[in-house]
């Protein structure tokens, strides 16, 4: 007879603590998870710009200068409403010549016979850390961008220093518009040139990223919200001087935008269309794809209640404000330089680093373990 023996199962206990066991387990590989994850969006955001750089680099080759903020003028010499921009020159550099045949430089961006291809969603032009699925003028209008032209550093300093800015001819253009007054942008205008570069173009940023608007939000919103890094911010109780030379008072700008309570609350708009279009801009009342290297990567945008700019719309974030870079990826954003290289600055960057790369001919010196 074979002798019996018992077969002992799994305690409850023993169950549990399996399970606890696999439950950490899961705990600690997810955020790795996450992590990889992130780590290629970043490196597709990296590609995107990549692209964008070397897009802009044969505009170059063809036309000598760099692509301009804004451009389409009517018969009276008037910038457009909501005129085509650079990345909208750009893009038959980045295979996408279908596209560009299809815009019409005799009307804006909201314009009908422009519609179809501003509702026309450009892959390369968005960031893949980007977290909205809606643009910021909503279903209608899917056409929008995350990535943005560095129009300069603090306005207080010198505005439109940058790779990306108005053309002069569009400033004149506008000299009898009574809405916008005489000489709406000061600054050194473009066309805008490599030679024009003398800081080097290793040395100067070209784009960078920017969170895009949300669609419907307008009103209060407060500058700890979760919607707080997509709106502008007010710093009352100084005056901006455009073009003054004077860094003391762009640093003392910069220290009152850091310091805001995260209850400061805007009325503006600027969260609700920026970036809304990327083959469009409005010139006036917000950089809708440029930024301005004033406060450092991931910042709030902040704009100056008073300024020396005639028929400034500031609520919105303008040329004189600090229109900040924004992102997503942590610690940082992704820079295309005007040299094609993309590098990814960190939020800890020193301002007066992060101006230096804003400016190409302010004859700075920038370490190349500054950023």
């Amino acid at each position: 007879m074979q002798p019996t023996h018992d077969r002992r199962g799994f305690t409850l206990i023993e169950l549990l603590v399996v399970i606890a066991i696999i439950a950490v387990l899961i705990a600690l590989l997810l955020p790795a998870v996450q992590a990889a994850r992130e780590a290629a969006r970043r490196i597709q955001c990296t590609n995107n710009l990549k692209q964008l750089g070397l897009g802009v680099q044969n505009y170059i080759s063809t036309n000598n200068v760099l692509p301009p903020f804004s451009e389409s003028y009517n018969n009276n010499g008037y910038w457009l409403d909501w005129p085509l921009n650079w990345q909208a020159a750009t893009i038959p550099h980045l295979e996408q010549l279908q596209a560009y045949n299809a815009l019409n430089y005799s009307f804006g961006g909201f314009d009908t016979p422009n519609y179809t291809i501003t509702a026309t969603r450009i892959a390369i032009l968005t960031c893949p850390s980007e977290s909205i699925s809606i643009g910021p003028f909503g279903v209608d209008y899917p056409g929008w961008t995350n990535y943005v032209g560095n129009m300069g550093g603090p306005s207080v300093i010198q505005s439109l220093n940058g790779a990306i800015v108005p053309n002069a001819h569009g400033n004149a253009a506008m000299g009898n518009n009574t809405t916008w007054g005489v000489g709406y942008y000061p600054g050194t205008l473009g066309p805008v040139g490599l030679q024009a570069i003398t800081d080097g173009t290793s040395n100067t940023a070209l784009a960078s990223e920017k969170l895009a608007g949300i669609n419907g939000v307008s009103g209060t919103v407060t500058v700890g919200s979760s919607y707080g890094n997509r709106f502008a911010f007010p710093v009352s109780g100084t005056k901006v001087m455009v073009d003054s030379g004077n860094a003391t008072a762009a640093l003392n700008f910069l220290k009152a935008c850091q310091s805001l309570p995260g209850t400061t609350t805007t009325a503006g708009k600027y969260g609700g269309y920026t970036n809304g279009l990327w083959n469009a801009v409005n010139p006036t009342d917000g950089i809708s794809t440029g930024y301005i290297h004033w406060n450092t990567p991931n910042g709030t945008t902040c704009y100056a209640t008073s300024t020396s700019v005639r028929y400034t719309f500031p609520d919105d974030g303008g040329f004189t404000d600090a229109v900040t870079a924004t992102s997503n990826h942590p610690g940082g954003v992704n820079v295309v330089f005007c040299d094609g290289s993309v590098h990814f600055i960190k939020n800890s960057t020193n301002p007066q680093t992060w101006w230096a790369l804003g400016s190409r001919a302010m004859g700075e010196v920038i370490s190349a373990d500054s950023y």
